[in-house]
């Protein structure tokens, strides 16, 4: 307990007790703290103050789980929908023609000419760049992915590490869609460095405007931390972590419910 006389200003204080002087006035008060417990039995029901805690519906709501079959279409269901693909392949036609063919078409478009990302195109690579999250091959980096058979080490061939994306899209399409992705809308985007996560800032505010809308977040609520690896030079909230297995990577903090 602190005592009262804490908190008065002394009248008679110098220089002195400004200093640490053991024998000062605050120097004695400091001696002063003490703790004083009262015994409390385990019949009195304690006061509690604020709101009383939630106990309505918890988790999803009803219909939402038979919405789609896979990670991709529960994406499309539950935030990043036709229009948003759809504005994603815009802006990533619109920085291709600004950025991208007047200067490096060699390096950037793989001695293949240049086509506008269709909406469809978007969908399959979306679909493969999650396939690739999910599911992550070692070395060989994205052309791993688009092997046409499976690979030898030594004269052994290794079963089961042929490409699925082969199947789907070109290599080098890929390459052109990864080179000239670019999520965000200039015109709404904060550009003074306000906010290093703007490109993302229009699908975050997605997600999280649909998880709104699917969940009942229940009283017991916690915060719990992912990532998404990245390398790229230019991300500007990219992160290093020696210790983990994708030592770049976006690290994202989740509001979830703790027992759902």
């Amino acid at each position: 307990m602190i005592p009262d006389s804490y908190f008065e200003t002394p009248q008679d204080e110098t220089e002195e007790d400004r200093d640490c002087n053991p024998d000062s006035t605050i120097f004695q008060m400091l001696q002063q703290f003490q703790w004083k417990f009262e015994p409390v039995d385990a019949g009195i029901e304690l006061e509690s103050e604020g709101p009383l805690p939630y106990d309505g519906p918890v988790g999803l709501k009803n219909g939402v789980a038979s919405l789609f079959t896979d990670p991709l279409e529960c994406l499309s269901e539950n935030g990043l929908s036709r229009d948003f693909v759809a504005r994603l392949a815009r802006n990533s036609n619109e920085y291709a023609k600004k950025h991208i063919l007047p200067k490096d078409r060699n390096r950037r478009l793989h001695s293949h000419e240049w086509k506008n990302i269709t909406i469809s195109e978007m969908y399959v690579f979306l679909g493969i760049t999650l396939r690739i999250s999910l599911s992550p091959m070692d070395s060989g980096g994205y052309a791993a992915y688009f092997r046409q058979t499976n690979k030898e080490v030594f004269g052994e061939t290794l079963l089961g590490t042929k490409g699925f994306a082969r199947k789907y899209m070109k290599l080098w399409r890929y390459k052109q869609i990864r080179a000239a992705l670019h999520p965000h809308d200039r015109k709404a985007a904060s550009m003074d460095g306000s906010d290093k996560a703007f490109m993302l800032r229009h699908a975050l505010n997605t997600l999280n405007a649909a998880s709104l809308n699917v969940m009942h977040m229940s009283y017991n609520l916690t915060f719990d931390e992912g990532g998404t690896a990245s390398r790229h030079q230019r991300n500007p909230i990219r992160q290093f972590n020696g210790a983990k297995p994708q030592k770049f990577r976006i690290d994202y903090f989740l509001l979830c419910d703790s027992k759902n």
